[in-house]
């Protein structure tokens, strides 16, 4: 039983010196990535604020997370924030949309 107790604070003090622990548990960067086109994509109000202008034909990362969505000469501008997960709970970041600027060159 002691050894047990032994490990179990030995691992505890591991975690909390490196840092790591279950709260903050993520994707690699490239799926990360991949959920953040797809909040892009899935943002209310995007297909139908571009869907005039044509298919859409790029999306564009313009900064950490923001995003232009183009679709012809047209664009919109998504910015993205992170859905908190419930209190207690573990996982990797979603991610949510809001429609910003909507304009053609």
């Amino acid at each position: 039983m002691t050894s047990r107790l032994a490990a179990a604070a030995l691992f505890a003090s591991i975690a909390l010196a490196s840092n790591v622990t279950p709260g903050r548990a993520a994707l690699p960067p490239i799926h990360d990535r991949v959920e953040q086109f797809e909040a892009v994509l899935a943002t209310p109000g995007l297909a139908d604020a571009l869907s005039e202008h044509g298919l859409i034909d790029r999306v564009e990362r313009t900064g950490d997370l923001t995003f232009k969505v183009f679709a012809g000469k047209c664009f919109a501008l998504i910015v993205l924030a992170p859905v908190p997960l419930p209190e207690g709970m573990v996982g990797p970041t979603r991610y949510e949309g809001s429609l910003g600027t909507v304009a053609c060159e």
